[in-house]
């Protein structure tokens, strides 16, 4: 099976899943450690903390990046990271080439092609988690506040 990703969406396997769905369950106290509960369980725990630093990594102003950029390698990315994700080789090089190599501020998009691998290997976790009660209870409730406005 091919997949693809566009500039807003993620395909994974038949489903594309749009990027802001999984920054807003990273963004929600409550479903963050419910989502690292169940990861921790699935032994996928370190894909959950990278998506966690990706999304920190967006919120950074132009200063911090670097710095935010070349952790999130170390930890990540790097062959000999303590939670190595295993990204492919050809993310790897372009990621390591935009933090190390290229001059000027870093994008906010530096890792959009590493956050859709990781998007794709969480799959099956990330359809669980939405079946769980606290991820129900808070998208009712955002459904209910949309549909107040």
């Amino acid at each position: 099976m091919t997949t693809h990703r566009s500039r807003s969406n993620c395909i994974v396997g038949r489903t594309a899943i749009p990027p802001l769905e999984i920054m807003h369950i990273i963004e929600h106290p409550s479903l963050v450690h419910s989502l690292l509960k169940l990861s921790q369980q699935m032994h996928s725990e370190e894909y959950i903390l990278l998506l966690i630093d990706i999304h920190d990594y967006h919120n950074s102003d132009a200063y911090q990046r670097l710095e935010k950029a070349s952790f999130i390698y170390r930890t990540y990315i790097h062959p000999m990271s303590p939670m190595d994700v295993g990204v492919s080789q050809k993310t790897r090089r372009d990621i390591q080439r935009k933090i190390f190599e290229e001059e000027g501020i870093l994008s906010r998009n530096v890792f959009s092609e590493l956050e859709c691998e990781v998007i794709r290997c969480t799959d099956d976790m990330l359809s669980k988690f939405k079946s769980h009660p606290v991820c129900v209870e808070i998208t009712n409730q955002r459904m209910a506040s949309i549909g107040n406005h």
